[in-house]
């Protein structure tokens, strides 16, 4: 981000700004499960040893995207800027070998691998303050299903993801 950021500097002025798309899948909270000593820390010695380090990568997951934010905003690219923080999957309850696993989903019944809402009911973020400002803070109680993030994208970035000329399909999924 600051590196893209100079480079909008060094352009003439008056030119148009280049978009930046920067993709960033964190697997942090994905097997094997380690992490640096720091994000331990915080969480009492005596919990649950996997429990409480399935916490410290959760914590290392968000350190992470508040990284990202401030970069944002340290180059004054907050407000022009979609960012997008999606779950796959509730946490492992239970690993596929049957042995326990870390994850907690409560109140919801079941996880990962597992098709009861603790496996498949996720938490997800967007936020562009010039283009959803009037909109912060506001909950979606709804369903919404990730076939859905691309006909909503596709609204806020200015396309239509109606579009079905030559060559393409339906789109499955609706703008939320």
């Amino acid at each position: 981000i600051d590196k893209h950021a100079a480079a909008q500097q060094r352009r003439a002025a008056g030119a148009p700004p280049q978009p930046l798309f920067l993709y960033l899948a964190l697997q942090n909270i994905h097997g094997p499960d380690q992490v640096e000593e720091r994000f331990l820390a915080p969480y009492n010695a005596s919990m649950y040893t996997p429990r409480r380090t399935i916490n410290a990568m959760v914590s290392a997951a968000d350190e992470t995207v508040a990284n990202v934010t401030a970069a944002l905003q340290r180059n004054g690219m907050e407000q022009d800027t979609l960012v997008v923080v999606v779950s796959d999957n509730g946490g492992p309850i239970q690993e596929p070998s049957g042995n326990p696993s870390s994850g907690n989903n409560y109140p919801l019944r079941g996880g990962k691998y597992s098709f009861y809402e603790g496996g498949i009911n996720v938490v997800g973020m967007l936020k562009w303050p010039a283009a959803l400002g009037g909109r912060a803070g506001a909950v979606y109680d709804g369903l919404l299903h990730a076939c859905d993030l691309y006909a909503t994208l596709a609204t806020l970035g200015g396309a239509s993801a109606d579009d079905t000329g030559e060559g393409r399909v339906p789109v499955d999924g609706i703008d939320m």
